[in-house]
């Protein structure tokens, strides 16, 4: 569906390089007021152990190739996630 909002939270590593930090979607609201949206942040998983290991050492944890796939429903039932927050989003929609 549509229109969809797509958010990457990006924060900093121990090194100090920018790294994702989680990855939300959402459905935007159609009808006009202010709306307030809690939306659940994830982050991929590795998909092995030696690789958990490297990203731990190197403080780069995986991520998504393409940030607007945590948007599509196609291949998302075999990547595995792990929770990381939510995201308090506030939307005041007007029609014209």
């Amino acid at each position: 569906g549509w229109p969809r909002l797509v958010v990457s939270v990006i924060g900093h590593s121990m090194m100090g390089n920018e790294v994702i930090k989680g990855y939300s979607s959402m459905l935007l609201p159609t009808t006009e007021g202010r709306h307030v949206r809690y939306s659940s942040l994830y982050t991929p998983k590795s998909s092995s152990l030696c690789r958990r290991i490297t990203s731990w050492i190197m403080a780069t944890p995986p991520e998504f190739f393409e940030p607007t796939f945590v948007a599509q429903g196609t291949g998302r039932e075999v990547t595995r996630v792990t929770s990381s927050g939510t995201v308090k989003i506030v939307v005041n929609v007007i029609s014209k």
